[in-house]
């Protein structure tokens, strides 16, 4: 009888132990939540730069409201993008949360590409803030073509 009562209290003890260390869990975790959503606010709105990459190498200049965001492209090398698509490019944003929104291109600013209305057809492009480096933001990028999910890492920084 002695040892199922020191079985009993080590796996209260335990028990309380796991309960607090969920709690400063919790806390932490919502203040970095709570952080992160701030440093997202900053890029809500306002005029944006997104330099080359890589992955994709043409610069942007973007214009957005909470709900509307114009894209111009203000530099990429020679012959690679139509001259049709260096018009400025209007989209209808949906915000998910502090740091996330769909995209959308705004078919009543103009004739959509084949490109833009595949997009438009799969629910937009997901754009997601993921961190804070000073006056820029990493951002990721995903869009659904065919039964393939595409992603791409970018920044965006705000313009002085």
């Amino acid at each position: 009888m002695k040892n199922i009562t020191n079985i009993t209290s080590y796996s209260w003890t335990r028990y309380r132990a796991l309960r607090i260390a969920l709690v400063f869990a919790c806390i932490f975790m919502s203040k970095t939540i709570q952080a992160q959503e701030a440093d997202c606010h900053d890029f809500r709105t306002g005029s944006f730069y997104i330099p080359p990459s890589d992955e994709l190498p043409i610069s942007y200049r973007v214009i957005r409201t909470t709900t509307e965001q114009i894209e111009t492209i203000i530099g990429s090398p020679k012959g690679l993008v139509k001259e049709i698509n260096q018009k400025p490019q209007y989209g209808i944003l949906q915000w998910i949360d502090a740091c996330s929104y769909l995209i959308s291109f705004d078919a009543s600013k103009g004739t959509l590409s084949e490109t833009q209305l595949m997009i438009n057809e799969n629910n937009g492009v997901l754009i997601e803030l993921l961190h804070r480096e000073e006056d820029c933001f990493t951002f990721k990028s995903t869009f659904v073509k065919g039964d393939q999910n595409i992603s791409f890492l970018g920044k965006q920084c705000k313009e002085k």
